[in-house]
């Protein structure tokens, strides 16, 4: 599978902690359909962890389709502040990376139960297009 973040949103804002939506596509190019369980994902602005999660449901992805991921997941106020900064003075040279590992459900007997992890990059200019 090929995957791409595609947006980045804030949901809520609190002085604890905040909620943020992360929409992944993921495309999968093969002939077969792949199901992914177990999935974790794992976000940094700059060298900080300011992102992580589960989802526990499956998520059906068709064959030769794509599908978009609605990921929530929870910041602290201290971790958002330093991602706006990012964001609003210098987003073209503040780097984010993503780290998704995932287990893979399939009627293709190679990869069916076997764990998958995919890392992206880029800036965060990048997901203001």
């Amino acid at each position: 599978p090929k995957m791409r973040l595609q947006h980045l949103s804030l949901e809520h804002f609190g002085m604890t902690k905040s909620r943020l939506m992360i929409d992944l596509a993921v495309e999968n190019p093969n002939v077969f359909s792949m199901d992914f369980k177990e999935t974790s994902v794992h976000m940094r602005i700059a060298k900080d962890e300011v992102f992580s999660t589960r989802i526990d449901s499956v998520v059906h992805v068709p064959a030769q389709g794509t599908v978009v991921i609605r990921i929530p997941g929870e910041i602290s106020p201290s971790e958002l502040l330093e991602g706006l900064y990012g964001l609003v003075v210098k987003p073209s040279h503040t780097s984010y990376s993503y780290a998704l590992a995932f287990t893979v459900n399939s009627d293709n007997a190679i990869l069916h139960d076997s764990r998958v992890k995919v890392q992206g990059e880029g800036t965060l200019d990048d997901l203001t297009q």
